[in-house]
């Protein structure tokens, strides 16, 4: 379970590059345009976890209910063409590729991550993972029960929980999870 609290320091969301389903690239810098004074989503997914799939159709309705939010989602790629993949995996779970409310960015393949990865600059190590920065471009922390802080959540139930973390998210609240400790995939935040 999900409750929320306000309590702990914050730290500027980095920029990074990607790649578009296209090839080119795109540069997500929250303090610039388009994303410049919104609080912004991460999602980092990719198109085989099946878990991740589920929640696209959750979070494309989230996207479309508050446009005042940006979402971005970065797939962690595998190979050197996953993007060829996109369009028949969401459509196995009912979303046209080209009918997408936010941004489907490509990381660099997992062999080839460079610090400039988008993976690697929020610290992410599992598909599935969230991470939610503020209007002003901070990253909001999740904290637990044992007080330790993450800067990023793993597996969030966006269809059960999903309009409390927008709603707070826009608020610029950061995250108390109702578990004793982290889980293992779940980032921890810079000093």
């Amino acid at each position: 379970m999900i409750e929320f609290l306000l309590a702990v320091a914050l730290h500027a969301a980095p920029a990074f590059t990607a790649s578009d389903r296209f090839g080119g690239l795109v540069t997500v810098d929250v303090q610039k345009e388009p994303y410049a004074g919104k609080p912004v989503v991460l999602y980092f997914w990719h198109t085989a976890c099946a878990p991740c799939l589920k929640h696209i159709p959750e979070l494309v309705a989230l996207a479309r209910k508050h446009p005042d939010v940006s979402v971005v989602t970065i797939i962690g790629t595998i190979g050197d063409d996953d993007s060829a993949y996109l369009p028949r995996a969401l459509a196995d779970v009912g979303v046209d590729v080209t009918d997408l409310p936010f941004a489907v960015l490509f990381d660099e393949p997992e062999f080839k991550r460079t610090e400039h990865s988008a993976w690697k600059r929020y610290g992410v190590r599992s598909f599935g993972t969230m991470v939610l920065v503020n209007a002003e471009g901070l990253v909001l922390p999740f904290t637990y029960l044992d007080g330790q802080r993450r800067c990023s959540f793993v597996g969030i139930d966006w269809g059960r929980y999903g309009e409390r973390v927008i709603e707070k998210v826009k608020e610029g609240e950061p995250i108390q999870i109702r578990n004793d400790t982290p889980g293992e995939y779940d980032a921890p935040c810079p000093p």
